[in-house]
């Protein structure tokens, strides 16, 4: 039995801590995809080691922290270019106040910046699941379609629909959203796993379950690897508190060893074409 399981580490360039736990979890063999947030600090030497390494490069799209890059934009961003933060951009694309029109020029500007680090993105997700947000998911699969890139992250994790409280439920909601968007656009809508792990206090234990009981022939596992506790700008909760767990996790040869068991093998999104 063959099976396929895409690591994809997600948050490139917000931190060193996180850029030397991602390159640490490619090295270990599980980690197969990267996201780089170009609004952050991306280092051009860092993400040609991962060329190198061969994952696939893609973008982690960000429109909730940090500064966009084509610069102010209403309903986006204050009059200094800074975007206006996860609750208010969120509710701007609910209430249909934020225009196509900006999120295409951050978009464009974004995966611009992407390409000048010599990158062909392999796949595009968003900083807090931005990308499933109403308006912006549109975009996002257009262009997605548009250059032959169908790799669109959906949000959308096997739970009980109490799960993870308020946050859960919007979660699942959106990721329901951008699934349906996605069939409709012929983007491939593939099962996700690891987003209720983020944050976890047992991230190991938890990990090693949920690889035990994993049943779909394609999966994307989504984690957070980072060394060290030292605090950064730009990032989620759950990524600061576990990633060093995550990363020792992904490490882990009882970790590589199930999956195996299994019948997985840790590949890229090029790979399952």
């Amino acid at each position: 039995m063959s099976r396929s399981i895409i690591f994809n580490a997600d948050d490139l360039g917000m931190s060193e801590e996180i850029d030397r736990g991602i390159l640490r979890a490619v090295r270990a063999g599980l980690v197969k995809e990267v996201s780089v947030c170009v609004t952050a600090a991306p280092q051009r030497a860092v993400i040609a080691e991962l060329a190198e390494l061969g994952a696939g490069i893609g973008l982690h799209f960000c429109v909730t922290e940090g500064r966009a890059l084509f610069g102010a934009q209403p309903g986006l961003t204050n009059a200094a270019g800074d975007f206006l933060g996860l609750p208010r951009v969120l509710l701007a694309t609910v209430r249909s106040r934020l225009s196509p029109r900006c999120i295409e020029r951050e978009l464009m500007a974004q995966l611009d910046a992407l390409q000048d680090f010599g990158v062909t993105p392999t796949h595009i997700n968003g900083h807090h699941h931005a990308h499933a947000f109403p308006v912006i998911r549109d975009v996002i699969l257009r262009e997605a379609v548009r250059r032959a890139c169908p790799h669109v992250r959906v949000p959308l994790e096997r739970a009980p629909p109490w799960r993870g409280g308020p946050r859960g439920v919007l979660l699942r909601s959106l990721g329901k959203g951008l699934a349906s968007a996605a069939r409709k656009a012929g983007v491939p809508v593939r099962p996700v796993v690891g987003l209720e792990l983020t944050g976890s206090a047992h991230f190991r234990r938890e990990a090693l379950e949920l690889a035990a009981r994993l049943r779909d022939d394609v999966v994307e596992w989504v984690v957070h690897p980072r060394e060290g506790d030292t605090p950064h700008s730009l990032a989620t909760v759950g990524a600061r508190h576990a990633g060093p767990q995550e990363l020792a996790a992904l490490e882990d040869p009882e970790l590589s060893a199930i999956l195996k068991q299994r019948g997985y093998q840790a590949v890229g999104y090029l790979e399952i074409l």
